[in-house]
């Protein structure tokens, strides 16, 4: 991977290699650039485009796109045109995994923990690719179960090699929009922030384990921005 040249004091390779410490890594669209997807703006831009007249100006679209978060957008389509909504997702399928999935992949098997705000599978297919399983967390009853199987009491969350999916995945083992059925639900829940399940997990990760945030903009003001700034945390 490119990122280890830039790593002058061996960080990365400490992270993978041999950690001392359980780390967070919370990521968001621009981690999957490099594969060719669109950042959140792109994706608003697109989606815009595809809907508003043809000649409504770069410079309003480029204003909607400033104002508005793209599930904001496509909560308030859906409410219009349905379920077809979602076949602009299929914007956001992938196959080729970037040195950012890589790292996160390797950072799962050595035993860290990712969340992520992103709905493709890029990650899935780098663990894929090295041969390690991951089983990502994407529906609350997942979450739930999650939560029921921690120890009772003053023990921390035990994140180990756990992939938290906030947003919904694109489920590629399934046909139509099937494939988008957790995507639905988040866009159903666009203003009421995130699950109970989500925020207690997300809240306790933030109080117990050091995080490193890559490719995210806080931008989300309806589900994970407003936990960022209610927890009191000591960590990094």
């Amino acid at each position: 991977m490119t990122g280890f040249k830039e790593d002058t004091k061996g960080w990365l390779r400490e992270v993978l290699k041999s950690p001392k410490r359980k780390l967070v890594f919370f990521v968001g669209a621009g981690i999957s650039v490099d594969s060719g997807l669109p950042d959140f703006f792109e994706f608003s831009r697109e989606f815009i485009g595809s809907i508003c007249p043809s000649d409504l100006d770069e410079g309003c679209i480029k204003n909607i796109c400033q104002r508005l978060r793209p599930e904001v957008l496509l909560q308030t389509v859906q409410q219009v045109l349905g379920d077809r909504t979602l076949d602009f997702y299929r914007s956001l399928e992938s196959d080729k995994p970037n040195a950012n999935h890589f790292f996160l992949a390797l950072a799962l098997k050595a035993g860290h923990c990712v969340f992520t705000t992103n709905v493709d599978n890029l990650i899935e297919q780098a663990c894929e690719e090295i041969g390690f399983h991951c089983n990502p967390i994407i529906y609350e009853n997942e979450y739930d179960q999650f939560l029921n199987g921690q120890h009772k009491g003053d023990f921390s969350i035990d994140i180990s090699s756990n992939l938290f999916k906030l947003h919904g995945s694109i489920e590629s083992d399934k046909e139509g929009l099937e494939r988008y059925r957790s995507i639905r639900f988040v866009l159903d829940r666009v203003g009421l922030g995130l699950t109970e399940n989500q925020e207690v997990i997300l809240s306790s990760c933030l109080q117990d384990y050091d995080f490193v945030f890559l490719g995210y903009s806080c931008k989300d003001h309806f589900s994970v921005h407003p936990v960022l700034l209610k927890v009191d945390s000591d960590q990094s």
